[in-house]
Order: structure tokens, then C-alpha cells, then sequence
């Protein structure tokens, strides 16, 4: 098991620089929510993992639940994306979809990108 502070360091310097890199507007966040949600969801993924190891979760099956989450997340949201695009802003549950999707999106990729100890 990896030790708590050079874990949290890791998370925030990978977290910077994919809000300042904004990877996640590439891939089709909203630019304005883009650096928000991977600040939210990087923290909480990363007390997911912690929790998981502490807990000594199953591997493979932890892996592919998440794994399965994140193409789930990911896929929302580009729904949640076409929907609230084609309404012209007016749909609010698919700004939503869009929104906490690419949340769950970090909170998945910082779960299933943590340092093996």
C-alpha cells in the first residue's frame, strides 16, 4: 500500500494538469464545467480506491465493475451532451446528464488509474 501523502500529491498534480491541458474539453466536456468536475471527481475517486485497497476489494471484479461504470458515465454524457445541445441550453436534465457524467467520468478514471502499491 502506497503512503497517503504521495498518493493525494500524485492525484492533485495529474488533476492540474488535466484541467490546465483541458483533456476533458477535448473529449467533449463543457469548456466552463470542464476543470470542475475533474476537481470533484478526483478527490472522491481517489477515497473510493483508498477504501477499496484498505478493504483489500477484489481486483478483477472491482476493476471491471468500474470499468463498466466509466463506458456507462461516458456514454451518458454524450447523451446528455447531443440532448442539451439540441434543445439550445433549454433542457436542464440533459446539462445534468452532461454535467455529472463527466464527474463520474473522473471519479472513475482516478479509481481505476491509482499507484499500485
Amino acid at each position: 500500500m502506497i503512503p497517503l501523502v504521495p498518493a493525494l500529491l500524485v492525484t492533485a498534480v495529474v488533476a492540474a494538469l488535466i484541467a490546465a491541458l483541458e483533456a476533458t474539453t477535448a473529449l467533449g466536456a463543457h469548456p466552463f464545467w470542464a476543470a470542475k468536475t475533474v476537481w470533484i471527481g478526483a478527490p472522491i475517486g481517489l477515497i473510493i480506491a483508498g477504501i477499496a485497497a484498505h478493504r483489500n476489494a477484489p481486483k478483477l471484479p472491482f476493476g471491471f465493475l468500474f470499468f463498466v461504470l466509466s463506458v456507462a458515465a461516458f456514454a451518458l454524457t454524450m447523451l446528455g451532451k447531443s440532448r442539451f445541445v439540441a434543445s439550445s441550453g433549454e433542457d436542464g436534465f440533459a446539462g445534468q446528464l452532461w454535467f455529472f457524467g463527466w464527474i463520474v467520468a473522473a471519479l472513475v478514471a482516478f479509481i481505476l488509474a491509482k499507484p499500485k502499491a
